[in-house]
């Protein structure tokens, strides 16, 4: 799904989704309205999924539920957040050989598949400097539609009445093309 020469566009997109907040709730008052209701949330991905996990009390569903698909549907992409990200990142690689149980997995992914192979690619700092703010948009516009999209949920929550309050939130997301992986 990563285009080739832009590897870590996928995690500077995760940490802009988290840190860009919404019109109402830019950045740090993002940040200060899920504290203030004990709410966390966070953004991933991995070579065949993101994932979103959000943890907020039931009480506060209700409030916190909508900024947050806001947050996700109505991103704020600003050049301040994505240069944060991109210098996260590089942070990010210069540590990297720091654990050996992750240098034993990369390298055996990369001995396995393959450099070139999607298995096999990392994030180096010129491929961090390669993204651009654009290939970010484009790259969210690509894969946040309703196609692609699971939602789990699990905690206190009757199906029958969260179920409703769900595809009601998530309905602004176009149906778009659901993403097809082509697995070398």
């Amino acid at each position: 799904v990563l285009p080739k020469g832009k590897e870590g566009l996928d995690f500077i997109l995760a940490q802009m989704l988290r840190m860009g907040g919404t019109k109402k709730y830019p950045g740090e008052e993002m940040d200060v309205f899920l504290e203030d209701r004990a709410a966390e949330f966070s953004v991933d991905f991995d070579f065949l999924n993101g994932v979103v996990e959000i943890d907020i009390l039931k009480k506060d569903f209700d409030v916190v539920m909508p900024v947050i698909v806001e947050a996700l549907s109505s991103p704020i992409f600003s050049e301040e957040k994505f240069l944060l990200a991109k210098s996260r990142l590089k942070t990010i690689i210069s540590r990297r050989n720091d654990k050996q149980e992750e240098v034993g997995i990369r390298e055996f992914k990369r001995i396995i598949y393959g450099r070139d192979s999607i298995y096999g690619r990392l994030p180096t700092y010129k491929s961090v400097e390669n993204i651009t703010l654009k290939d970010v948009e484009d790259f969210y516009k690509r894969i946040f539609v309703g196609s692609n999209m699971l939602i789990g949920v699990v905690g206190d929550f009757e199906q029958k009445k969260i179920q409703p309050k769900l595809l009601s939130l998530f309905s602004v997301f176009k149906k778009g093309n659901e993403i097809q992986f082509h697995f070398p």
